[in-house]
């Protein structure tokens, strides 16, 4: 699978208003050395760190799921850089932040290794 269609495929994975369905879909979808990188906040490294950090979203802001809006999405071999808008869902199903943002995503044997987003936090950090 090229790495444009597993990133489409991970992104979808991740559309439900269910955290349980979402934290696997995500754990399932990231390799054990993934490098996760979101600004303003500490770079994960690893599995663990990066469902830690998925956890710990999910209890400071009610986030169960996420709905992806690809503006647009270029790709070089393994590196897929996206232009979005990435939708924050509750347990109701309900949007309750929209951040636009700029990403990289690096995939590996059908997984995603590295995922680097760039994008203005203080939205999420009051």
């Amino acid at each position: 699978m090229n790495a444009e269609l597993v990133v489409a495929d991970f992104f979808a994975r991740l559309d439900v208003a269910d955290f349980e369905k979402s934290r696997l879909a995500f754990g399932e979808s990231i390799t054990e050395d993934c490098v996760w990188m979101n600004s303003g906040f500490p770079t994960c490294e690893g599995k663990a760190a990066c469902l830690g950090f998925w956890d710990g979203f999910n209890q400071a802001s009610g986030f169960v799921g996420l709905r992806v809006e690809m503006i647009a999405a270029a790709v070089t071999g393994t590196t897929v850089v996206t232009e979005r808008i990435d939708h924050l869902l509750n347990a109701a199903g309900e949007v309750f932040a929209s951040i636009p943002l700029a990403g990289v995503l690096v995939v590996r044997d059908g997984k995603i290794a590295a995922w680097r987003d760039y994008f203005d936090p203080r939205p999420l950090m009051g």
